[in-house]
């Protein structure tokens, strides 16, 4: 790994962890250098790009950019938390490598955290554009007060991960990001500083989400969809439970073993929720050497 050593810490650090970023990349650092905000700087985590990302990232002229460059790929959620763990700043932004934020996005957010001392994270709402960067239409609505996000949540993830602020300090208290959820590493952090304090959406639309062929998403639904259940189940362990999850006594080859079980899905009844929770909680007893804890969730859920 290498890195440009840093000044003085900002306000604000944005993270941009990208592999193999063109031919968006420009369009979403141009987006960040239009901010109407500028006590910040924009940290890229390179991560293995073989595509002429790293070389268009050492020929940008603008002191606010670091970047730092893994030379085997880590990952989001690891690259991530090296951007954290890079960062001085009290407060962390997203911005993915192929979405675009408006020009008053930042400033919005950083007068709403100053404002809101005790929210932990505040997102935005969005639209939709395609690889052209034309507009295709709204991004599904995201809730805006926390008594929304919190009966959002257990469901669904109430962010588009690319749009949010959040704070360094509540961010590297539960963790930071998990990489054994690879599909889900966002929803698993919001689920966990749910636990500690309130979340935010702004009512207006701040951010465009590029929908492209390349995406991550798109070419991994169907883990992503595993990786959600797993999400809610692990935030039902530990809200049940009052407890640790069981993500961290999982191995890799336990958590591929359980969503080849084909459990999930993207939409179902209560009672097939349930279920699907219920075969979670059976798989990681037998797996995970949490016999007490998990013997007493699945008495609470074998009774449903």
């Amino acid at each position: 790994m290498t890195h440009i050593s840093r000044s003085a810490s900002p306000l604000l650090t944005i993270l941009l962890p990208v592999k193999d970023g063109m031919p968006y990349l420009a369009a979403a650092l141009g987006s960040i250098w239009q901010q109407t905000f500028r006590a910040f700087e924009l940290l890229v985590i390179d991560d293995g790009s073989t595509d002429g990302t790293s070389d268009y990232l050492r020929h940008v002229k603008d002191s606010r950019l670091r970047v730092t460059r893994n030379e085997v790929s880590q990952g989001v959620a690891r690259s991530l938390n090296q951007g954290i763990a890079l960062s001085a700043s009290p407060m962390i932004g997203r911005q993915d490598a192929d979405d675009v934020s408006l020009p008053g996005r930042l400033e919005r957010q950083v007068d709403f955290m100053a404002s809101h001392p005790e929210c932990l994270v505040v997102g935005t709402q969005g639209r939709v554009i395609d690889a052209a960067g034309l507009d295709v239409g709204p991004y599904l609505p995201c809730p805006i007060d926390d008594r929304g996000i919190r009966e959002h949540i257990p469901r669904a993830c109430p962010f588009i991960h690319g749009s949010v602020v959040m704070r360094r300090e509540a961010v590297l208290a539960v963790g930071g990001y998990r990489s054994k959820v690879r599909r889900a590493e966002d929803y698993d952090l919001w689920l966990r500083l749910a636990a500690r304090g309130p979340l935010a959406n702004l009512p207006d639309v701040q951010y465009h989400f590029r929908m492209h062929d390349g995406q991550i998403w798109a070419a991994f639904q169907r883990e992503t969809l595993a990786d959600a259940w797993l999400c809610q189940f692990l935030n039902w362990e530990r809200t049940r439970m009052g407890d640790e999850d069981s993500l961290s006594v999982l191995t890799d080859a336990q958590l591929t073993a359980l969503k080849e079980r084909r459990l999930w899905r993207p939409r179902g009844s209560w009672r097939r929720r349930v279920r699907v929770l219920w075969h979670y909680a059976r798989f990681i007893q037998r797996e995970a050497p949490r016999r007490a804890v998990l013997a007493k969730l699945l008495a609470v859920t074998g009774g449903w």
